[in-house]
């Protein structure tokens, strides 16, 4: 299993790494920290060959993951040259890793976690899960780790599938566990106790497929604003990670699932993994 992380040398990069090393250890993954650079107005006044500019930022980077990690460590450090997103997302396609780590960056006094324009732009285009770290709750030590839990929003569509085809194969790398969602719309109450225990019957098969591959699984319906849900469930189970795919195809939530992705990226007090659909390899 291949982890890359976008390590800029911002504290967002930092976060991302941080945790990407504490998943990685529990699954026994290969990382690959990745750092690419441009020009700026000062740097061109400066004349900086290429070269250097090569040395200086793998020199930095060596010292955050060093940091991080420890002087021994066995994580590739990768950079790139050009736009960070275009360039990571260049080798995100030779490489296929397993999933991508990103940060989430913003300035709190204008408006409180936004991502940064990277992570944003990954989102849209990765063609493998994308995990966005948030700065407020990421463990400082790989032992934090121990069976992480693992939330997954479902709600019955292919995106939703994939997610948690994707999840299990996560937690049964890492001996964690799985918490699925199922969160259904506002509905008429005569229609209510049917469709509640509809969703519950869903999860108890979703539930026995799971378990059947090695990991434990648990499943909780709710009612409401999957937003708002999703957040509240993952408080409530203290999840480590948060997994979702793009949008949604159900028909009680085709409609707001496609906010869903953009808002828990964005506001989630923990990360959050999108699982794009699978595609065929070439």
């Amino acid at each position: 299993m291949l982890i890359m992380v976008g390590a800029d040398e911002s504290e967002a990069g930092r976060h991302a790494l941080r945790w990407a090393l504490g998943i990685g250890t529990r699954a026994g993954a290969r990382i690959e920290a990745v750092r690419s650079w441009t020009y700026t107005p000062t740097l061109l006044r400066q004349l900086a060959s290429h070269e250097a500019m090569d040395r200086h930022t793998a020199s930095e980077l060596r010292e955050m993951v060093a940091e991080e990690a420890g002087a021994a460590n066995e994580v590739r450090k990768t950079v790139l040259r050009g736009p960070a997103h275009y360039a990571l997302l260049a080798l995100i396609h030779r490489r296929r890793p397993f999933f991508v780590v990103v940060g989430r960056r913003g300035d709190e006094r204008i408006t409180p976690r936004v991502m940064g324009s990277v992570s944003r732009r990954l989102v849209a285009a990765a063609p493998c899960p994308l995990v966005v770290v948030s700065s407020d709750d990421v463990p400082t030590r790989p032992d934090a780790f121990d069976e992480p839990v693992i939330l997954v929003g479902y709600d019955g569509s292919a995106h939703a599938e994939r997610a948690l085809e994707w999840s299990t194969e996560l937690a049964a790398e890492t001996g964690g566990r799985l918490l699925v969602a199922r969160i259904l719309g506002f509905a008429a109450m005569d229609a209510a106790v049917n469709l509640h225990d509809e969703a519950e019957r869903e999860l108890a098969d979703l539930a026995f497929r799971v378990t059947d591959k090695g990991v434990r699984c648990d499943g909780v319906v709710a009612w409401g604003d999957p937003r708002q849900e999703l957040e509240r469930i993952a408080d409530e189970h203290q999840a480590d990670l948060l997994v979702i795919g793009p949008r949604g195809e159900g028909a009680l939530t085709k409609i707001v699932l496609g906010t869903v992705a953009s808002y828990l990226t964005e506001h989630a007090d923990r990360p959050v993994a999108i699982v794009p659909p699978a595609t065929e390899e070439p």
